[in-house]
């Protein structure tokens, strides 16, 4: 599986695998690449595992002004 998330920075994630690990990440933690380069590994994963997921987590606000964190 690819999976691709439009993110700024601030931004949160999340990556799920077929096992049930979840690994849920800043994007200010994660390196900017140049174009010459071939990527950056964000989750270390075993054996037969897949990531199956990835998510964008967003702020909602709620009635009462509180922000909440929401999946996309």
């Amino acid at each position: 599986m690819v999976g691709v998330a439009y993110v700024q920075g601030g931004d949160e994630l999340l990556l799920i695998t077929q096992q049930g690990m979840i690994l849920r990440t800043l994007t200010d933690d994660v390196r900017a690449i140049g174009r010459a380069t071939q990527g950056v590994k964000l989750i270390d994963i075993e054996g037969e595992d897949k990531v199956v997921g990835i998510a964008k987590l967003v702020e909602k606000e709620t009635e009462n002004g509180d922000a909440v964190g929401d999946a996309l």
